[in-house]
């Protein structure tokens, strides 16, 4: 039993082996099937390709033999009619190519022609059109123009006779003169009329008529006959020069007789008068200091950018009148003469009157200079050598504003406000500073509004002051303003 199962055993394991044999020739004789079918595939595509390249061939020697005869019949080699060839297909779709663009280029020009066409057609009936409405135009003008008195308003050379419509309108643009190129409305223009015969009614009547051009024409009738408007015009003119020159001779005679004779008594009162009122303030504001000892007083000097004439005047005018001898008083009479004359030449049409208040306001003769004082007994310098601090700067400065604006005020009718505006005020200036400044205002009556940081002018010699503080929690949240009242003793707290 055990050597049959042996030989079992062996016959199995043989079998496993035929089996597995079996299944490696099988797959073996599938190979070899797919690989049999490829060839054959192969060999019919080789097929193929032999009688493709066998017709080919053909054709090949066919084409050889045409190009031999060829060659044989023109003499080059089959490379340079090759390129020959290709030489005139380039030129051949280049030529393609601009006669496509000359084409279009055609068509372009064909409707360019027309649109040309129609311009100018167009153009020509404007052209015929504005021509006519020109001729109608310069018709009219020339109609107008020769209305009475409208071309006596031209300033030239004599109207040309005969001449053409368009050639009398570029006499007439070539030669008015002073013309105001801005329409009036027809109301403005007899508004004018009537204010012109309100004029004139004494010597003429005006009468204005409209014309088949629709042109206001205007005469004046006087017992001399008609007149055109330019023509009264003139002789109104002329008569109003001549009043002139009688009226500014009449006036050079009173200033000759009234005026000059007694301007040096009052000049040199005015000046004494100028000089006192400049002492006394000087007096008034010199005896404030501040902490540091410093004050200001006032100096009246006279100017030196002045003519040789105005500083001789001011040299005449400072002689009392019981003094100054006879040839000193011709001389200062000549002096004045002649400087308000200077001055009149510059503006004869403001008359003597003006001539007079300019030339002779001894304002401009004279300055006021602040000399600094202190800090050291009888020390005396001018501001701009005087190095002071910011606050002492200032404070001089607005002592100095403040005795010129009191100085000006008081030479002014009673009516006039006393009043001074002050922005940023008593910038740089310690309390001591501006309780003077302050006190000094009040004592010269001055009213005041100011604005400033920190400004509390709580004195007792202020009776009635009224004072706002504009408060702010934020940049971004609004301000608010609060109302105080100082009645010189307390601070009250008063709705705005």
């Amino acid at each position: 039993m055990r050597e049959r199962f042996q030989q079992l055993r062996i016959t199995v394991s043989t079998c496993d082996k035929a089996t597995a044999f079996a299944e490696t020739f099988a797959r073996q004789r599938r190979t070899f099937q797919t690989a049999s079918d490829d060839v054959s595939d192969a060999v019919t595509a080789a097929d193929t390709q032999m009688l493709l390249a066998d017709e080919s061939g053909e054709r090949w020697r066919s084409e050889a033999a045409v190009i031999r005869k060829l060659e044989a019949t023109i003499g080059v080699s089959a490379e340079q009619v090759m390129d020959e060839l290709a030489n005139v297909e380039s030129a051949l779709r280049t030529a393609g190519t601009l006669r496509d663009k000359t084409d279009r280029q055609a068509r372009d020009a064909a409707s360019r022609h027309g649109t040309a066409v129609t311009t100018v057609d167009n153009a020509t009936d404007r052209a015929v059109a504005m021509a006519t409405k020109a001729t109608d135009v310069a018709e009219r003008v020339h109609a107008i123009l020769r209305l009475p008195g409208v071309t006596d308003t031209v300033e030239a050379t004599e109207r040309p006779e005969g001449a053409t419509p368009a050639e009398l309108v570029g006499w007439l643009r070539s030669n008015v003169t002073n013309a105001k190129q801005r329409p009036v409305s027809l109301d403005a223009v007899h508004i004018a009329l009537d204010t012109l015969r309100d004029h004139v009614n004494l010597m003429f009547d005006v009468h204005r008529k409209t014309t088949s051009h629709e042109v206001l024409l205007v005469e004046l009738i006087g017992g001399e006959g008609t007149h055109p408007l330019p023509t009264a015009a003139a002789d109104l003119a002329s008569r109003a020069e001549t009043g002139r020159q009688a009226i500014m001779q009449s006036e050079a005679e009173v200033f000759s007789r009234f005026i000059v004779d007694g301007v040096a008594t009052d000049m040199r009162k005015i000046i004494r008068l100028a000089k006192e009122t400049i002492r006394d303030t000087s007096a008034r504001v010199s005896a404030h200091r501040t902490s540091n000892g410093i004050g200001v007083r006032l100096k009246f000097a006279d100017k030196d950018d002045v003519t040789e004439a105005v500083n001789r005047i001011r040299q005449l005018v400072a002689i009392a009148d019981q003094v100054r001898s006879a040839a000193e008083n011709e001389e200062l009479s000549t002096l004045l003469r002649q400087t308000v004359q200077d001055a009149y030449n510059l503006n004869r049409a403001e008359g003597y009157g003006k001539a007079l208040a300019d030339s002779l306001d001894y304002r401009n003769w004279y300055i006021v200079e602040p000399v600094v004082l202190g800090p050291n007994d009888g020390q005396e310098r001018t501001l701009k050598g005087a190095k002071l601090s910011e606050g002492e700067l200032r404070y001089v400065t607005y002592l100095a504003l403040i005795s010129a604006l009191d100085s000006h005020l008081s030479a002014l009718p009673p009516i006039a406000p006393r009043l001074i505006l002050l922005d940023d005020a008593y910038a740089m200036v310690d309390d001591h500073g501006r309780r003077i400044l302050t006190s000094i205002l009040v004592e010269r009556d001055i009213d005041f509004m100011m604005t400033g940081f920190d400004l509390w002018l709580h004195y007792a010699n202020i009776h009635s002051l009224d004072e706002y503080e504009i408060r702010s929690t934020g940049e971004e949240t609004p301000t608010t303003a609060v109302r105080y009242h100082w009645d010189g003793q307390r601070h009250h707290l008063r709705e705005v």
